[in-house]
Formats: structure tokens, sequence, C-alpha cells
């Protein structure tokens, strides 16, 4: 990071790997050298602080995870004087993307919902929608869950000029696989043995446990909605979804 002090903000469509996306960026941070300050979006704020084991340029970062973007926030397009606030604070916008389809199905196995109908289907696809254009205007990176997944070390490698961070390869595979397996803290039952570590864990790395849904499969929306569910939000999102590069023509 050239500044030493600067803003991070991780927004965009929800359950599309925004939490993972976070937490590359607040390890990328540290192995760094960067002090980050976690910010988390409840109100009142929450805050909590990790340190590098060396720092010697004083530098930090505020670090922060939300989809929207609040009318109080200076980034907000009606605020006159964002681009301004944004380039004096040195404030970094990561935009997270993915297949709506499989963002939607994700959502609904996080809400445990056993029973879903189009209505429903729609809301949560114009939503996730909402939050990726929100960001448009301001936006300094779009991080792709789907080319993520076929190719971790070339997107953190992105990530990473970006941030301005520097770490070799061998780095880059290890904060990768620290950040992957962050969710076995709750598979191991590390959570259950003392609740008061559990909300510090919640809180650093903003994933609880209703985060990990089916391991973020893609294309798992083919085996989750029917047919005529999937032909809706072909027709409904097609142009997006084109545009995006994905593919709108799959039978199942």
């Amino acid at each position: 990071m050239k500044s030493s002090e600067s803003l991070l903000m991780v927004g965009g469509m929800s359950e599309s790997g925004s939490t993972l996306c976070f937490n590359l960026a607040r390890v990328l941070l540290l192995e760094s050298g960067v002090g980050v300050v976690i910010s988390a979006q409840e109100d009142p704020p929450l805050h909590i602080g990790q340190e590098p084991r060396t720092n010697p340029t004083g530098q930090r970062c505020a670090l922060i995870k939300q989809h929207d973007l609040s009318p109080a926030c200076v980034l907000n397009p009606r605020n006159p004087g964002w681009e301004t606030a944004k380039r004096e604070n040195n404030f970094t916008v990561i935009r997270v993307v993915r297949d709506l389809r499989d963002a939607a199905a994700s959502n609904i196995r996080k809400s445990r919902s056993e029973e879903w109908n189009l209505e429903l289907i729609k809301e949560i696809c114009d939503r996730n929608l909402s939050y990726y254009e929100t960001w448009e205007h301001a936006v300094d990176y779009d991080w792709c869950y789907e080319k993520y997944k076929e190719d971790p070390i070339r997107i953190v490698k992105e990530m990473q000029s970006v941030l301005g961070t520097h770490n070799s390869d061998e780095d880059l595979a290890r904060i990768i696989n620290e950040c992957e397996g962050l969710k076995n803290y709750y598979e191991s039952g590390e959570a259950l043995r003392n609740p008061q570590d559990a909300e510090n864990f919640e809180l650093l790395t903003r994933l609880t446990k209703h985060h990990v849904t089916n391991k973020g499969k893609i294309g798992s929306y083919k085996t989750f909605f029917t047919q005529s569910e999937i032909e809706f939000m072909n027709s409904r999102y097609g142009d997006w979804l084109i545009k995006q590069g994905y593919h709108c023509d799959e039978k199942l």
C-alpha cells in the first residue's frame, strides 16, 4: 500500500465469495506488513485490529465488507464529493460477482428454506443485481468467483496489483489455503469449545457457520432448481448473464 492510511471496501453480490475475497485481502495485507482494522456493518459499528509481525512503515488499512452502498457512505454517488473523498482517503473498492443462478441457489440453501417460488427467486436475483450495480461508479476491481475457482493464484495476483502488496507465489498458495480452510473452524467443532473465541473469529473473518452451504460448487443451480425455474432466470436475466460470460442455453 502506498499511503500510510487507506480504506478497502469489499462489496457487491451476496453468496458470491465475498467473505473469501475479504479474507484473502485481509491476509494479503497482513502478510505484506500492513496493519488491518476491520469494521463490521452492524450499528453501532464494531472494530477489531490486527497487526503484522513487523510494520516498519506504520501502514494501516481499514477493511470493510458490505454488499449494499448505504446513503451514509462517502462513496454514495449522491454525495457530490464522493470522487474527492475516494481519492483523498485512498479508498479502494473490490466488487464481487458470481453467476446469479448459483448465488440464488446458495441464498436459499443458507436460509434453510424448503419451499420457494419464482417470486422469491426474482426477489433474490433483483437484490443481487442491485448490489452489483450500486458499486459501478466506484469499483476498482471486479473479483469473479468462477475465475477465482479456475485459477486462484492468477486472481490473487491481480488482487495484489490492486492492493499494492507483494508476496511470492509460494506465499500466495499458503494464503489461499489458509483462507479457504477457515470454514474448517466450524466443521472441526472448535467454535463450540469457547463462545468468546467464536465471537472474535466471526468478527475477524466475517465468516459465520451459516456462510458454509455447499462448498461453493460452480453450476450447482442445475441440480437445485427445476428446468422451468432455470428458464425463468435465463429469460429474465439472460442479457446480464451473457454479458458476464455465463451460458444461458443449458438443458438439464
